[in-house]
């Protein structure tokens, strides 16, 4: 009887590192197949992210176009630049104008560039408007000379909105007679602004 049970405690010892064996392959094809569900869950997520961010692209494309007006005579032209910038130029005899708006979202930029005053136009008008949920945009205008006529910073603190018209006479003339020039920085803006120079 003695002999009985030793030889089962020794079956049992034997026994013992197989089933364990079999218990780890079961366990082995498990985990390979969570890792593996888990590696295409992570991929299928990368798609639908790579996914948006190219409809997002798309839509921003076919704003842009959508937007996009060319229109050319002797009198009025305007143009879409390639960074996004919408200008307007206007002109009838001793007239002009020029308008220049942009969106921005989230994006940092620079624009530059100049206006033209001639020695016939007899009213400069300014306006400058603008509105950014975050970041900054800060707009200068500078005589001829060089000097500062203008500069407005526009913050998510307030809407902003200018307007300025002054009259060129005989004193004034050779102050405003020549190449403005004006500067546009965005840093990390996420709203819109626009610029109208105009003379008539």
């Amino acid at each position: 009887m003695q002999e009985i049970k030793w030889s089962i405690f020794v079956l049992a010892l034997c026994a013992a590192p197989v089933l364990n064996a079999q218990v780890d392959e079961r366990k082995i094809p498990q985990e390979e197949e969570l890792r593996m569900k888990k590696e295409m869950l992570d991929e299928q997520q990368r798609m639908v992210i790579i996914q948006r961010e190219h409809a997002d692209r798309e839509r921003d494309l076919a704003r842009r176009q959508r937007e996009h007006i060319f229109f050319d005579n002797e009198d009025d032209s305007y143009f879409l630049a390639d960074d996004g910038n919408v200008f307007s130029f206007m002109g009838h005899q001793h007239s002009s104008q020029l308008i220049l708006r942009n969106t921005f979202r989230g994006g940092s930029d620079e624009t530059k560039g100049e206006f033209e005053i001639d020695a016939e136009a007899h009213v400069f008008k300014c306006m400058i408007h603008g509105r950014v949920r975050s970041g900054h945009i800060s707009i200068r205008v500078y005589y001829p000379d060089g000097k500062l006529f203008k500069e407005l910073g526009i913050s998510p603190s307030a809407q902003v909105t200018f307007n300025q018209s002054n009259t060129i006479d005989e004193e004034s003339r050779a102050r405003y007679k020549g190449a403005w020039n004006y500067e546009v920085e965005a840093d990390k803006a996420e709203g819109s602004y626009t610029l109208q120079l105009s003379t008539h």
